[in-house]
């Protein structure tokens, strides 16, 4: 282990509130598309908001420009009365995140995903991360971020693609990422029949394209070059075209009113390293959990670039190989 690894073994920070009424969770989430499964999600999330035995709330937001969503949201609100509905002002994918998180009243925030039905054993993660009393984020299926370091790391920014590793970098700059991720948990299940509005005309579907790529470029503090060898496995015509693409949008991050958040080396790498030195200090056995397989699901493209470009994860991936799992 190096010394760097050391202090952060032992750089601990206190949440400051200590009564029990401060450790309220708040779960989160915005509406997207039209999920099919949403009552099966909010029960899941209910079972596990029981569970924790802590003050909980759920707050869902939605755009009421989409009359889709409108409805899906009265829907919920009448099979699930204690739920939370806020109307959000138009905006992507960061804007909205970051407003339903303005709407909640709790100590932590869950954010989760109406796509997916979450394992029960969440609510013993949760209990046990809140009652850690750290002020850091703990990285799981479910992530858990104290509002106090939310706010303190600035929340999301007004970024279509990217934002979560915008926000996760500078939170892991600021106080560290307690790593207890769970690829393969069966029961962490993606529900099939989440439907995305999707533009049949071309030029809405290129500048959407264009959109997201350029802001994934700004959340992750991509350049052109860590594009290429994301796509170094493509046919070379093809990687001519990604080229071109690629150093488009590369020149649309210098008109966006979003800038790239930068340090010693890209967001990206801030937030797998930060990953990487909690999984070889092994924090998730600070959990007492001997039945979860701790695994961190990544892509061929992702192991050869953290590889290449992260000095970090070069000196470590010999102990890392033991939690990787290459799941496309």
């Amino acid at each position: 282990m190096t010394e760097e690894l050391r202090e952060r073994a032992l750089r601990i920070v206190p949440v400051v509130e200590h009564d029990p009424d401060d450790r309220m969770v708040s779960f989160a989430t915005v509406l997207r598309g039209t999920p099919d499964h949403y009552t099966q999600s909010l029960s899941r999330i209910l079972e596990i908001g029981d569970e924790i035995s802590v003050p909980y709330e759920i707050v869902i937001g939605y755009q009421p420009s989409s009359e889709t969503l409108a409805a899906i949201a009265k829907s919920i609100k009448q099979k699930f009365p204690q739920a939370i509905i806020a109307r959000l002002d138009q905006g992507n994918s960061g804007s909205c995140k970051k407003q339903v998180s303005a709407r909640c009243s709790g100590k932590f925030l869950v954010f989760f995903d109406l796509d997916y039905i979450y394992d029960y054993s969440h609510a013993d993660l949760i209990l046990k991360f809140i009652s850690l009393m750290e002020k850091k984020m703990l990285f799981t299926e479910l992530p858990v971020i104290p509002m106090s370091l939310l706010t303190e790391a600035g929340g999301w920014r007004e970024l279509d693609a990217g934002e979560d590793v915008d926000l996760y970098s500078r939170i892991a700059v600021l106080s560290g990422i307690i790593a207890y991720p769970r690829s393969e948990l069966e029961d962490y299940e993606c529900v099939a029949g989440a439907r995305h509005n999707f533009s049949a005309n071309i030029i809405r579907r290129t500048a959407r394209n264009f959109t997201t790529m350029r802001d994934l470029m700004i959340g992750c503090n991509y350049g052109i070059g860590d594009m290429m060898l994301f796509n170094r496995h493509r046919r070379p015509f093809t990687r001519l075209g990604l080229w071109v693409f690629f150093t488009a949008c590369f020149v649309g991050t210098k008109f966006s009113s979003v800038r790239a958040v930068r340090f010693d080396r890209n967001n990206y790498l801030v937030f797998m390293e930060s990953l990487a030195e909690s999984l070889i200090l092994k924090d998730h056995l600070r959990f007492d959990r001997p039945e979860d397989r701790i695994t961190l699901g990544l892509s061929r493209s992702e192991i050869t670039y953290l590889t290449k470009k992260s000095k970090t994860w070069q000196q470590v991936k010999d102990s890392l190989n033991a939690y990787i799992h290459v799941d496309r």
